[in-house]
């Protein structure tokens, strides 16, 4: 990232405001491409980006009274710029915070010990050293900058979410995860389908694994074959979404599996929510245990933060792994 942020400081374009109208032409006789030294707001950029578009020639020119005249090139560029300042930034906010988390070595419990004793320059420079772009996830596309949502008391979004239950997966045996996304989908056949997207429903996995949104809220549920139990949890303990889930996994899990009518149903009811973001956490920490096998601890409370900061870091983990293979 540090080099990437050195090229765009070192472009050195002054930012200004432009208050005038957009006006689209072709070049006069003998005129230049005209030199950036400046640049304008997103919106006046997009703006005209659209405008030239849509006359379908790509070598007009932009054109502001108080500004001057801009190529579609240019616009592109400074469009790119004014994103990849954006992402710098949230990257600072995320470093920022990462060296103000405060937590208390005992308060956190097994299995999310494993990544206490790193110390913050190893989370910090793991998010220095993450893709910002484009990255693969499975059968699926995101922005690697969109896993700083980790930071504070923010919400995660899908990409956070699967990334860290591809994570999930590298760490415990014949575990497959749902696609989110699925549960978003009207027909029936389009969900199983999405559901299946990352191989959950292959026959190795002993315990599927899933994490979806009921009107921006996050909801999860595991389901192991072996018992014949699945385990559906609301961090707000509202019966009407428990019955959400229990509905999803027996119209578009169970068919897939050949489990129809075979499933008991166990809510988990020891982990609530103290906030209005955090619904994702702790989906994915009640996942984590019962995966491992491991007690509720009230002591986890706590260490929010301390548990954003360790997925965090394993999500990147999984980002980088995936870049990596995609290129080969």
């Amino acid at each position: 990232m540090d080099v990437a942020k050195s090229m765009v400081d070192a472009l050195d374009l002054e930012d200004v405001e432009v208050q005038g109208s957009l006006s689209v032409r072709p070049f006069n006789v003998g005129q230049r491409v005209p030199k950036i030294t400046k640049i304008l707001q997103l919106d006046k950029i997009q703006e005209a980006i659209t405008a030239i578009k849509a006359k379908g020639n790509l070598n007009l020119l932009a054109n502001w009274s108080d500004f001057g005249y801009a190529t579609l090139d240019q616009l592109e560029a400074m469009a790119r710029v004014l994103e990849a300042r954006n992402r710098f930034r949230l990257v600072q906010f995320t470093l920022d915070w990462i060296d103000g988390v405060e937590w208390h070595i005992q308060d956190a419990v097994h299995p999310f010990t494993d990544v206490c004793d790193y110390t913050k320059q190893e989370y910090m420079k793991s998010v220095k050293g993450m893709c910002l772009g484009e990255v693969r996830l499975g059968p699926e596309w995101s922005l690697g900058c969109s896993l700083v949502d980790f930071r504070e008391n923010l919400w995660l979004h899908t990409s956070s979410i699967i990334s860290v239950m591809l994570a999930l997966q590298h760490m415990y045996a014949n575990v497959g995860f749902v696609n989110p996304s699925y549960h978003d989908f009207a027909g029936l056949s389009v969900k199983k389908k999405t559901a299946a997207g990352f191989g959950a429903m292959d026959s190795s996995n002993d315990r599927i694994i899933a994490v979806i949104c009921l009107d921006h809220h996050w909801v999860a549920y595991l389901l192991d074959k072996r018992t014949k139990v699945c385990y559906t949890f609301d961090p707000l303990q509202l019966t009407a979404n428990l019955a959400t889930v229990k509905s999803s996994v027996q119209n578009v899990i169970e068919p897939q599996i050949g489990m129809q009518n075979k499933i008991t149903y166990m809510e988990i009811d020891w982990c609530k929510q103290r906030d209005s973001s955090s619904c994702g956490v702790w989906c994915l920490v009640v996942l984590e245990l019962l995966l491992s096998e491991s007690p509720w601890a009230d002591s986890l409370y706590k260490v929010q933060p301390y548990l954003r900061m360790r997925y965090l870091y394993k999500a990147i983990a999984v980002q980088e792994t995936e870049v990596a293979h995609d290129e080969d």
